[in-house]
């Protein structure tokens, strides 16, 4: 009789630890933005181009108050625009005031993509120049 009630009790604290777990898992995340309306601006050193002409891109960002954080793809024609290498990305002024636990990176992630990644550990992501990019327009283009 003893070991029929262990049983129940061990069966019913076993329902109620996975009842009590499933309302953590099901838990749905919560997603918090800040109210500020950041503007990102594309702009270009040349108005026309032409084959085998270099054109440098520029990625800016204004009105940003209070985000501390950017994940960031920017993508162009890589049947179009070229890269050369990592060192034709100039990383801007919003870097400027980073400090010891801020954390950024700015890469060419593949043909046609670049990524940002900013985390500021205590201030918002100054306004200014995130990148600028020279790229070459192909000469088969």
């Amino acid at each position: 009789m003893k070991e029929k009630a262990l049983k129940r009790v061990v069966a019913f604290m076993l329902s109620f630890v996975l009842i009590f777990s499933g309302c953590f898992v099901l838990r749905t995340n919560e997603v918090f933005a800040a109210d500020s309306a950041a503007t990102f601006t594309i702009s270009s050193d040349k108005e026309e181009l032409h084959r085998g002409d270099t054109v440098k891109l520029t990625v800016s960002m204004s009105g940003n108050t209070e985000g501390a954080g950017l994940q960031m793809e920017f993508n162009y024609d890589p049947d179009i625009l070229e890269l050369d290498s990592e060192d034709d990305i100039t990383w801007g002024t919003v870097f400027d005031d980073f400090g010891r636990m801020d954390i950024a990176d700015i890469y060419p992630y593949a043909p046609g993509q670049i990524n940002v990644v900013i985390a500021r550990s205590a201030d918002s992501i100054t306004n200014g120049t995130i990148f600028t990019a020279e790229f070459t327009v192909k000469d088969d283009a």
